[in-house]
């Protein structure tokens, strides 16, 4: 008998049975004991195993039947174990029964998802070093991260992208799980979104313009034909900007480029109906995330307004058609994937507003009130590249925008021409499904749940306008002017 202050520790070979409620800890580091009759692990017991990097471990083998209990001991002889390998712990020669009542691991804070995995054959017992997919499921990280962990969770554990991620340790496993997100699909969504307001702004100014002196950035206009009431109209814009990190979202930054044109014509003495068409070119990226996407958008609009003395109404609907694509780089222990995906998307949306224009002198002012709604439609796709690709449903987001605002002009005689300033101060508020999300599955076989991007700002001031110096000819067909706003950690700046 082992008593529970004693060690039995050695190779060699023990006459006679062995009934332990001490330390049995076979070899003088890495070795085997040797035991003729029966081993019995009681009630306090402890069975130390030593295991190395190249597979060998500790053996105790037995002539006789082997009953289980206490704890079972990992103890490593190098600085780690080597993964995913199978150790034989025990062996008898009539059988093995019972079970150990802990198994105490040497993986701590350096290999937190990695567990080991007993295996009884009946005369032997293995342990393996496996993924622990318990640890993944309990990860207490940002949303995004325990998305990601329950997606981990649900994979074999020989997949290989499971047993690379089992290797980090917990300092490194937040970042490589945001890595594996795949945020960039979410963030497409908040990107086009914020983006659709460059549609209805043309579309905007260029029924502002029609119907009086301009309030913003006009588009440029010229007559078909002499008496001809069609007009053809173009309007150039740009745009950059940012959103902040969050605890659950890296720093998005993006950028757009494009051009809308038109055709109108009056209807009647009071309204103006119109066709316009546009293309814009838009880039985002998530730099810690090593992912950046893009999107070639291609917009349809039709537009109405009328002016009834100084009140005004003005009309529109545009659909667009997206063809987005995303780039992003995972690594991981001993694994690296550089992932890419090719999808579409559509944009429909509705707009509207009602202005009263006031005037005295070289000033005028038009209070407003503007309705939009917006929907917009993800195709599905899955990604190349690795294992560690991902795929996507279809997604549908809709959102309505209230605004009030003001518009303001004033010019100042300059020599022969004018220098004409331009303001507008508007607050907006947005409702509906204002958290981007995008529903996301390993490809290789496990869902995560909903991937959270950068929300939509609720409330923000529309941009201010700054003054644009035109001569007067010029000013009566197009403007420039640079913009910025900032909402809730997100900043814009544009260029029309």
């Amino acid at each position: 008998d082992l008593t529970n202050t004693g060690t039995l520790k050695g190779t060699g070979i023990l006459i006679g049975n062995l009934a332990s409620t001490g330390v049995v800890a076979p070899g003088n580091s890495i070795g085997t004991t040797q035991v003729t009759g029966s081993v019995t692990f009681g009630p306090g017991s402890v069975y130390q195993v030593e295991v190395a990097a190249n597979g060998a471990s500790d053996l105790l083998v037995a002539g006789g039947p082997i009953t289980l209990g206490g704890t079972l001991e990992f103890v490593q002889t190098e600085a780690a174990v080597q993964p995913f390998t199978s150790y034989t712990i025990l062996s008898s020669a009539t059988g093995i029964t019972g079970s150990f009542g802990a198994v105490v691991d040497p993986f701590g804070t350096a290999f937190p998802f990695l567990d080991v995995a007993l295996t009884n054959t009946g005369t032997s017992l293995s342990a393996a070093v496996v993924p622990d997919s318990a640890a993944f499921a309990s990860f207490n990280g940002t949303g995004n991260q325990r998305a990601v962990g329950d997606a981990l969770a649900s994979l074999p554990i020989t997949n290989g992208l499971l047993q690379s991620a089992s290797l980090l340790s917990a300092a490194a496993a937040p970042a490589a799980f945001d890595l594996l997100s795949g945020q960039i699909y979410a963030s497409a969504a908040t990107v086009l979104q914020q983006q659709s307001t460059y549609v209805r702004d043309a579309v905007g100014a260029r029924l502002r313009q029609a119907s009086g002196p301009g309030l913003a950035g006009d588009p440029a206009t010229a007559a078909l034909a002499p008496g001809w009431t069609p007009t053809l109209w173009a309007q150039a814009y740009g745009g950059w900007g940012s959103t902040d990190a969050s605890a659950n979202t890296a720093e998005l930054s993006r950028s757009i480029g494009g051009v809308v044109g038109g055709i109108d014509t009056t209807l009647g003495d009071t309204w103006r109906v119109g066709l316009a068409g546009g293309y814009s070119q838009s880039n985002y990226s998530l730099d810690a995330l090593s992912s950046s996407g893009g999107a070639d958008s291609y917009d349809l609009s039709a537009y109405a307004g009328a002016r009834f003395g100084d009140l005004a109404l003005r009309f529109g609907a545009a659909y667009g058609w997206h063809d987005l694509s995303a780039n992003r780089t995972v690594v991981l222990p001993g694994f690296a994937n550089a992932l890419s995906a090719d999808y579409s998307g559509n944009t429909a949306q509705a707009f509207g507003e009602i202005a009263y224009g006031l005037a005295s002198g070289p000033t005028r002012i038009e209070p407003f009130a503007a309705l939009s709604y917006l929907q917009l439609d993800l195709d599905g796709f899955t990604e190349t590249g690795g294992p560690a690709a991902l795929t996507s449903a279809a997604q549908t987001q809709d959102n309505t925008f209230t605004t009030l605002g003001v518009r303001a002009i004033q010019s100042v005689a300059l020599g022969s021409g004018l220098l004409t300033a331009r303001g507008s101060l508007a607050w907006q508020y947005a409702f509906g499904e204002l958290n981007p999300q995008a529903t996301l599955a390993f490809a290789s076989g496990s869902t995560l749940p909903s991937i959270i991007a950068h929300p939509l700002p609720c409330r923000w001031a529309s941009p201010i306008r700054g003054p644009s110096p035109m001569w007067d000819r010029i000013m009566q067909s197009a403007a420039a002017c640079l913009s910025r706003s900032e909402a809730e950690g997100r900043t814009d700046t544009s260029l029309e």
